[in-house]
């Protein structure tokens, strides 16, 4: 079994990859190519969930941009809603909002907040 390199200033991942009962897991999943589905990741939604206490399932997402949608979507914003959104912000953040015909606004309301 050989070790994952990841570039790091100070190799932690490295480190942790070495240990076979992190790599191998790591491996056989990248293997299975069911990266962001499949059996594992259901597993892992149902861990998380069970770790939070949560009454209700954990979806895990392929990125933060679908969980933004997602997010949104779950607490029913009307299309044409504004969503107020930080100034200083990702532009991930407005593409959703605007992907669903809400405006977004962006605000500040600390001018000290740059």
């Amino acid at each position: 079994m050989g070790i994952i390199f990841f570039l790091t200033s100070d190799r932690t991942y490295d480190k942790i990859l070495a240990k076979e009962e992190v790599a191998m897991p790591t491996c056989n999943h990248i293997k299975s190519a069911w990266i962001t589905m499949g059996e594992k990741v259901i597993e892992f939604e149902q861990k998380f969930a069970t770790f939070l206490n949560s009454k209700s399932k954990c979806v895990a997402m392929t990125n933060g941009t679908a969980a933004l949608h997602m997010s949104l979507l779950a607490i029913g914003i009307d299309y044409g809603d504004e969503v107020i959104i930080p100034a200083l912000t990702f532009v991930a953040d407005i593409n959703v909002v605007k992907k669903e015909h809400y405006y977004a606004i962006l605000r500040c309301e600390n001018r000290f907040c740059f």
